[in-house]
């Protein structure tokens, strides 16, 4: 796209995955930030943005996901983690192999020499997916991620059910949030995250 020379330009800024009430944010966030072109919902999906209380979770990175299961464990919920959570633990192992200065086997480090290498790596533009994973092993520590993700239970003794978006099913007819990952990306600060409502993690839409 780059490569194409044109004088001509538009904008891509009507949404049909949420409603007005987080399209509003958007704008308010984007135009702190320079923009002038407004985000549009879709009038026709019912959205809010706040706190709540919901069943189910869909998280839609690794990073969402164990921030997710921590947020639960902190509120004192029962959290249970659909699918294999051997993905996130041999993220939290490649750390621990990366802060000794050892190459990791988890792809997602490929390359890497060591954690520093990979903080520096997720302050830059192609390093950005990383950002929010970092953020969270910095703060909490691998061995306390690690811990949280072995203190998930069984379903069957679960209050709240923390799933990715490939395992949309796990929420059929439960009341379920999607866990945002923007104030993680954004480093949100200042009058920035004034817009940002108390403890608002999460968007809700039927």
């Amino acid at each position: 796209m780059e490569s194409i020379e044109t004088d001509a330009s538009t904008y891509l800024t009507t949404s049909f995955r949420f409603g007005d009430a987080i399209a509003d944010l958007a704008t308010k966030m984007l135009v702190k930030l320079g923009e002038r072109q407004p985000v549009k919902g879709n009038p026709g999906i019912a959205s809010r943005i706040g706190s709540t209380n919901p069943q189910a979770i869909l998280a839609r990175t690794n990073a969402s996901t164990i921030g997710a299961v921590i947020e639960a464990l902190d509120a004192g919920r029962k959290p249970h983690l659909v699918g294999e959570k051997s993905e996130l633990m041999d993220m939290l192992r490649g750390v621990q192999s990366l802060k000794e200065n050892e190459p990791s086997s988890c792809p997602a480090f490929f390359g890497f020499k060591s954690w520093n290498e990979v903080v520096d790596f997720a302050r830059t533009d192609e390093g950005a997916h990383l950002v929010m994973f970092v953020n969270l092993v910095e703060k909490r520590g691998e061995k306390q991620l690690m811990w949280a993700l072995n203190r998930t239970v069984d379903e069957e003794k679960a209050d709240i059910i923390i799933s990715t978006g490939t395992n949309r099913r796990v929420v059929s007819g439960s009341r379920f949030a999607s866990r945002t990952t923007f104030c993680g990306a954004l480093q949100v600060t200042g009058s920035l995250a004034d817009l940002i409502p108390p403890r608002s993690g999460y968007y809700t839409s039927p």
